[in-house]
């Protein structure tokens, strides 16, 4: 893999790690439960899923281009997280307690959810979530989840539901691409070898799929391959 090859995955890796996910693949629990004026409240949290973790992992890096590592320190759980990035291995680590409910598997899982995050992006911006309060009841209700207050008083809340700008078709619907005009002027400065030859580069199929955050770049080699036609004459 050239130098040029290699920051061009590391970008487009960079970006498929921190898209968003959808709602299924997100999961609440509670941080904080209480009463208050005789009634239950709960501060929820959203986290992925471990096993979606797992798959956007599959998805950028292929199944035998990552792995990780376990280890216990005193009551703590510490996860390192390898990805191979070219020839060489990256590794990340973050740790998490061992949870009320199994706890040495909910530790596990904690782990490897906070050094994804922090380590290279996965489910980062669910930190960008207001402090939500769930719908709490004593009255136990159809679909709703159980939980306890610190005193072990049994109450039930509702599952929240994200925000629509963090789920991935917002993202889809914000996403820009070259103009019929722009790919007016792309096709009369450059070749038609030299756009083929940049696209190409880039793993973008047509011109009229490029992003324009990668316009920069797209340009660059487009100039590079009219300066390799210019050489060959």
């Amino acid at each position: 893999m050239t130098n040029e090859e290699l920051n061009v995955f590391i970008k487009e890796a960079d970006k498929k790690l921190k898209a968003y996910f959808p709602e299924e693949q997100l999961e609440w629990r509670v941080q904080q439960a209480g009463m208050s004026n005789g009634k239950p409240w709960a501060l929820v949290f959203c986290y992925v899923q471990a096993r979606a973790i797992e798959d956007r992992l599959d998805e950028v890096f292929g199944f035998c281009g990552w792995q990780n590592e376990i280890r216990v320190e005193g009551e703590n759980i510490v996860a390192r997280l390898g990805v191979k990035v070219g020839d060489n291995w990256v590794w990340k680590e973050n740790g998490a307690s061992q949870t009320d409910i199994e706890a040495f598997k909910g530790g596990i899982s904690g782990a490897i959810k906070r050094v994804a995050s922090s380590g290279f992006g996965i489910g980062r911006y669910l930190y960008q979530l207001d402090a939500t309060f769930a719908e709490c009841s004593m009255e136990k209700k159809q679909g709703w989840n159980t939980a306890k207050t610190k005193d072990r008083q049994t109450f039930y809340w509702k599952t929240p539901s994200i925000p629509a700008k963090f789920l991935p078709k917002a993202i889809e619907e914000k996403k820009e691409y070259f103009s019929d005009h722009q790919q007016a002027l792309v096709k009369e400065k450059y070749s038609i070898n030299a756009v083929a030859n940049a696209l190409a580069r880039m793993n973008i199929k047509d011109l009229s799929c490029v992003p324009l955050n990668y316009k920069t770049e797209f340009f660059k080699y487009c100039k590079e391959e009219m300066e390799k036609e210019k050489e060959q004459k």
